[in-house]
């Protein structure tokens, strides 16, 4: 069985982990970045879930120190993110990053992915990648749409078998903090809609056949085509 080392300090989040991955993996439990470092280099676990905010030392402070040895298959959750911690997560190798609330359910399944596919690209490229897009596309990039977008299209170009509503959606959620994924799918919904009365044309070279906005699930799944051809 493979070994996961889950270091949280929210004891909460800590115990709704464990029953989610513990018929999966042998699961190691600790509290601080202190025992966390040590528990990497003595016990070399396959995969780790880690809190950023944690006493003794931070989660990134942790990833520094273990940087030879750390697992390959890294998801980190925080408290709340901005592009200093995006960028740094992703120069120290963090294949996911959540953002609290998060549900079990969904880090089971993303953490699942991560250790069973090698992703083409990294999810800060896909991002990069997904704006550049969308702004071609003419969405307004200071709305919450554009940012679920930005998120959900590498993700679903990581993962294409999975459902939009309920697993893409709920992980975009998951992610940004959005109250519920229903607010993921009406947010995207209005910026497409908004984006295509600015500017219909733009649109023609990929949607040649559509008459009127395409749907959430059609357009994510089209640029996330474009995503992998790239």
């Amino acid at each position: 069985m493979r070994k996961l080392l889950i270091a949280a300090g929210d004891k909460v989040l800590q115990s709704a982990l464990t029953d989610q991955l513990r018929r999966t993996y042998n699961i190691i439990l600790c509290a601080d970045g202190g025992t966390a470092a040590e528990l990497i280099r003595s016990e070399r676990p396959d995969s780790l879930i880690l809190e950023l905010m944690l006493p003794v030392k931070d989660g990134f402070c942790v990833l520094e120190e273990t940087a030879d040895v750390r697992p390959s298959t890294v998801l980190c959750i925080c408290d709340f993110s901005n592009d200093y911690i995006a960028q740094t997560a992703q120069e120290l190798g963090v294949g996911f990053m959540f953002r609290k609330p998060c549900h079990p359910r969904v880090i089971a399944s993303r953490l699942e992915h991560l250790m069973n596919h090698a992703p083409s690209s990294s999810l800060s490229d896909g991002q990069s990648k997904a704006a550049q897009l969308l702004l071609e596309f003419r969405f307004n990039p200071k709305n919450d749409g554009f940012r679920f977008l930005k998120i959900g299209i590498p993700l679903y170009a990581q993962d294409p078998q999975q459902r939009i509503c309920k697993e893409l959606y709920v992980s975009i959620a998951s992610i940004c903090g959005a109250g519920s994924w229903n607010q993921v799918e009406r947010s995207i919904r209005s910026a497409i809609d908004g984006a295509w009365r600015i500017r219909a044309d733009a649109w023609q070279e990929y949607f040649p056949d559509c008459a009127a906005p395409p749907t959430g699930k059609r357009f994510i799944s089209r640029l996330a085509q474009i995503l992998m051809d790239s």
